[in-house]
């Protein structure tokens, strides 16, 4: 190890392309080891896409490339047409496009300087490996695609071919890394404590924290954060055919035996990581004609203890609204339910359209 030319170098001092790659490694988000998170930087959509021959179409894209651990930002400023070879003569293929910047000086050994977007096959299966198609792609390239051939295939869009997106984001320091879903920021095991990430498809923010006493390392939501998802959106009181849910008991206050509403089944959302919330319940009564109603939540089927719940409500007219928040240590994998009683008996009337639950990361407890 050795200190390096500073970028820019002095005046009249040349600088080598790996120095400079080196000096500007700061710049972006890093691993651990402090290595360059290679990737595409968003917007970044559907960058491969299916045409009418043996290719496909690459969009424009700005990106981060990484070898031997040094960083070197890449452009494509407009669409090009990448051929990706015929067909297997039998079962199916995967032919990954990627990019990659050639560089024929020290450390590198690369033929040419030449920028290239160009593809690699993999072997081809009854079954094809995508993993061990993948591992085709040479040191310092960014795979961007995975397109799978079927045999007798003509085109990209002949009847068979899929093509699946497999870049992953880059960024800049200090910025969140941009990942698909919670299960492609999970994959990213080595990430730097306090390095931040967007999950695209719940709109949620994370931070990388390191093991404490209790709780290991990994990434977890910003302090404050609502934990949203398909599961939240799941929080309906109607049924899929329309009709309402059936009354059951509860244990409530005296007169409130009967009546009261659950979510059942898949309904609730489910914690996502061990630590302190805050849950607030939100209820939204249809009708309310006669007796008194209440509600409160319930963690795995039991109502929270000592009973947080609303204050008993006597009859109004629809539209009236109600709600309950207590701050609970909760563990990964518990089950969020809401629960509603009436002194009248029968089945509640609720707004499912407004009536959820709503749960707050405050933090590692």
């Amino acid at each position: 190890m050795a200190l390096k030319l500073s970028f820019p170098a002095p005046t009249g001092v040349g600088i080598s392309s790996a120095d400079s790659r080196a000096a500007l490694s700061g710049l972006f988000a890093r691993d651990v080891d402090g290595v360059p998170r290679a990737g595409l930087f968003p917007p970044a959509g559907a960058i491969v896409t299916a045409r009418a021959s043996m290719g496909v179409n690459v969009a424009s894209f700005d990106a981060l490339l990484v070898r031997a651990g040094l960083p070197a930002a890449f452009t494509n400023d407009g669409t090009i047409v990448v051929p990706i070879g015929a067909a297997p003569g039998a079962n199916f293929r995967y032919h990954i496009v990627y990019v990659k910047q050639n560089e024929t000086q020290s450390p590198f050994t690369d033929t040419n300087d030449e920028p290239v977007c160009t593809f690699v096959a993999g072997a081809a299966s009854a079954t094809p490996n995508l993993a061990a198609a993948i591992a085709l792609v040479p040191a310092g390239g960014l795979p961007l695609a995975a397109v799978l051939l079927p045999a007798g295939a003509l085109t990209t869009q002949s009847a068979g071919v899929t093509i699946t997106p497999l870049f992953q984001y880059a960024a800049m320091q200090g910025s969140p890394v941009h990942f698909r879903t919670r299960a492609e920021m999970d994959a990213w095991e080595d990430a730097a404590p306090s390095q931040r990430a967007y999950v695209i498809d719940t709109q949620m923010t994370y931070e990388y924290g390191a093991a404490l006493t209790g709780s290991p390392a990994g990434w977890y939501p910003i302090p404050g954060s609502l934990i949203r998802g398909r599961a939240r959106r799941t929080l309906r009181w109607d049924k899929s055919d329309g009709s309402a849910r059936a009354a059951v008991p509860l244990a409530l206050d005296a007169g409130f035996s009967r009546g009261g509403v659950t979510a059942t089944g898949t309904d609730g959302l489910i914690v996502p990581y061990t630590g302190e919330y805050e849950v607030v319940g939100r209820w939204n009564w249809q009708s309310n004609g006669d007796g008194s109603r209440l509600c409160s939540f319930f963690i795995d089927g039991v109502e929270v203890a000592p009973g947080v719940r609303s204050a008993h409500r006597a009859a109004l007219a629809v539209g009236h609204y109600d709600h309950v928040a207590e701050t609970v240590t909760l563990n990964e994998g518990q089950r969020i339910t809401l629960g509603a009683a009436q002194t009248s008996g029968g089945t509640i009337g609720l707004e499912p359209e407004s009536t959820d639950i709503r749960v707050f990361w405050k933090g590692r407890g």
